[in-house]
């Protein structure tokens, strides 16, 4: 993701931010979304069937 994609939906909550801050919320988005799907494809299948029941 670009800054100026990143500055779109982020709108007004980062008119105040420098590149450089935007820049290192889509990089904390990356490494979180990363442990996420680790965490994901570490379930069981039981375990991610019981996930997408509870995340309808």
């Amino acid at each position: 993701m670009t800054i100026k994609q990143a500055r779109r939906i982020l709108g007004k909550q980062s008119q105040d931010q420098s590149d450089d801050e935007v820049q290192e919320s889509i990089d904390s988005g990356k490494v979180l979304a990363d442990i996420i799907i680790d965490q994901y494809f570490k379930m069981s299948p039981q375990e991610r069937k019981d996930w997408h029941k509870k995340h309808k």
